[in-house]
């Protein structure tokens, strides 16, 4: 006769893992977030006074002074863009496209109207193209539509921008060093006044980086001023209890018992009772984590073995574990691991014989050791082989999701963004990931992040201004805007029809503004303000234009009450010239801009209600109080904190 108590198996408890896919949802959304709204997160330390400095010290400030000087002394003539390259790389884009879109049929002559073809020939066929009116066609083909993200339109696109910037140095070839010496003179002089790093002196940097691009200075430059303004300008830091907090459940589970063990067929319940759990490991690329399923398995059971019948009970402590690597790309896993500790008790034996009962005792006793063991090995098996395989399925649910998520985005090609590139690292403590929001040309963070860090933040997102303005720039500098393309505009953005009152201003007289090339929209986070400044450089109403630089401004107070963000107008509209042009047309034109704008920058602007339970579906274990989140606004930065 041969015995067993095993209580039979009891599969693990189903463990999900797309809250670790929710946690990089949050960090890849945070990033693409940046060009429509800016979300980031990260981890700083404060500095010792309210002021801000280049990578944290003076040093720095003399490093830029350096460079600087190096830019102007080492500016070249004969390194400018020259015209006639340029025209020939433009006419063979446009005739590659003309040849895609099949000019002549009516689709293909659709698209050249829609493209301006017609415009792009005439700056070809003109003995002085106008970079403005190149800017204005490269900027109608960033719109959100089917197909502008298709190679031969991008090609188009750059091509345009190339001939724009080769046309503009070429018009004025000779006056440009003088051009160039005096911004970086005056990015100097602002440095000896301030050596803190305010938005003028950043501004200021950013548009002498912008002329070097265009201009195709030396390299070795253009990355040294980027490098001295290059710290990531969006971060996220989650601590571990708030990954456990979307990982931990708990576990309850009863199981049929139905077992053959030398001999002894067994037949009961089995519970299991515990939870998962996870701590983060230290991975420089990357998320570690280990998953824990810690349990205590009871069953009671009875073992039939030739007409005699065991009655047992069990209990077996569980721990399984399984470590998981999750990068920007993948997730993978290594083996799972399961110990347990079976201990079981033969509660009594029952058989019309006396005799037989007292042989089936001793027989049991002898056997009990190795069908413990063997009963305890298969335990273990089991426990594994279903560990391994329900978190192996849901990896591999989580790689589909991630390979969807790191597909180009064709919007954002569309619209001339690249899609932003995320580092990921751990420690045993929190996951980190940052990205940098600028184009090669373009500036990111000065330093980290200098506002105080809630001590009970689980989940940390800090922004700084440089990830919005550096991606409107791209969808906005140069750009033309009309009255009577409102309407697609608005399409574009929400998919929806415009409102009446939109209606209204598209079938009223025409208007339009042409925004500043370089930041034509700056946002600056100062003093728990979002303050927000357009970029105009010309207007015109009907049949009257001016070419008139001005900006338009105005500071919002944001308040959320768990589910809608409102955003509380905290100044007047103000429109002002940055040359304080005078006359009669010019202040006319500027007050019925600032009329336009009272309407744009309304009292109060809400967003809809935000619901993470159906933007993350699949994180089914989602418990997060919005209403415990917390921000601040200052020096640049925007800090957003959820216990």
């Amino acid at each position: 006769m041969s015995w067993n108590s095993t209580i039979g198996f009891v599969p693990a408890a189903r463990i999900a893992i797309a809250p670790l896919i929710f946690i990089v949802c949050i960090c890849i959304n945070s990033a693409e977030a940046q060009v429509s709204q800016g979300v980031v997160l990260a981890s700083a330390n404060r500095a010792s006074n309210d002021q801000v400095y280049i990578n944290t010290g003076h040093s720095s400030q003399g490093r830029l002074r350096e460079v600087l000087g190096r830019a102007k002394a080492q500016w070249k003539q004969d390194r400018l863009p020259p015209l006639e390259p340029a025209r020939k790389e433009l006419e063979k884009a446009l005739e590659s496209l003309e040849q895609f879109v099949q000019v002549g049929s009516s689709n293909g002559d659709k698209w050249s109207k829609f493209l301006r073809l017609a415009d792009v020939k005439e700056q070809l066929q003109s003995d002085k193209p106008s970079y403005t009116k190149l800017l204005d066609l490269e900027m109608n083909m960033r719109q959100n539509y089917l197909g502008l993200e298709y190679s031969q339109f991008t090609r188009l696109r750059d091509s345009l921008v190339r001939y724009g910037y080769a046309s503009r140095f070429h018009a004025q070839e000779e006056g440009f060093g003088r051009f160039i010496s005096k911004q970086i003179d005056d990015a100097i002089q602002l440095l000896n006044d301030e050596p803190a790093v305010n938005s003028a002196l950043t501004a200021e940097v950013g548009n002498i980086l912008s002329t070097l691009h265009q201009a195709n200075q030396q390299p070795e430059i253009i990355s040294e001023l980027r490098g001295l303004f290059g710290q990531p300008n969006a971060r996220v830091y989650v601590k571990e209890h708030f990954v456990n907090r979307l990982v931990s459940r708990g576990v309850a589970q009863p199981q049929n018992v139905d077992e053959c063990i030398l001999g002894t067929r067994v037949l009961g319940t089995a519970f299991m009772n515990g939870n998962v759990s996870a701590n983060l490991l230290t991975m420089s690329n990357g998320i570690g984590l280990q998953l824990s399923l810690s349990a205590c398995m009871t069953s009671q059971s009875r073992g039939y073995n030739r007409g005699v019948v065991l009655n047992t009970t069990s209990v077996s402590p569980v721990l399984a574990t399984k470590q998981l690597f999750v990068t920007n790309t993948s997730v993978t896993g290594a083996t799972a691991q399961v110990t347990t500790q079976l201990e079981s008790t033969i509660n009594s034996i029952q058989h019309r014989s006396r005799i037989v009962r007292r042989i089936a005792s001793r027989k049991a006793a002898q056997q009990k050791p190795q069908a413990d063991a063997v009963a305890e090995g298969r335990l273990q098996d089991r426990i594994c082989n279903e560990f391994e395989q329900q978190v192996s399925q849901q990896i591999g649910q989580a790689n589909q999701q991630l390979q969807k998520m790191k597909q180009p985005r064709p919007e954002l090609t569309r619209v001339g963004i690249q899609q932003p590139k995320l580092d990921f690292s751990s420690t045993s403590t929190l996951v980190a990931a940052n990205t940098t929001q600028a184009a090669v040309y373009q500036l990111a963070a000065p330093s980290n992040c200098p506002l105080p860090q809630p001590v009970e933040a689980g989940l940390l997102a800090q922004i700084h201004q440089s990830a919005i303005t550096n991606a409107l720039d791209v969808v906005m500098a140069g750009r033309t805007l009309r009255s009577r393309e409102l309407g697609d505009l608005v399409k574009q953005i929400t998919g929806k029809e415009p409102e009446e009152e939109m209606k209204k201003e598209i079938e009223g007289e025409e208007w339009s503004i042409t925004f500043n090339p370089y930041q034509p929209v700056r946002i600056e986070f100062d003093d728990n303000l979002l303050k927000i400044t357009l970029r105009l450089i010309q207007m015109t109403r009907e049949k009257q234009s001016i070419r008139d630089p001005v900006s338009i401004s105005t500071a919002y107070s944001p308040s959320f009450d768990g589910s809608i963000l409102t955003l509380n107008r905290q100044a007047e509209v103000s429109v002002t010239s940055d040359r304080d042009t005078t006359g009669v047309q010019a202040t006319a034109m500027r007050a019925f801009i600032k009329t336009k704008f009272d309407k744009t920058f309304r009292e109060q602007i809400a967003t809809q209600p935000i619901d993470l339970k159906n933007r993350f579906p699949k994180a089914t274990n989602l418990n997060i109080d919005l209403k415990r989140l917390t921000y601040q606004i200052d020096e640049g930065w925007l800090q957003v904190a959820l216990p």
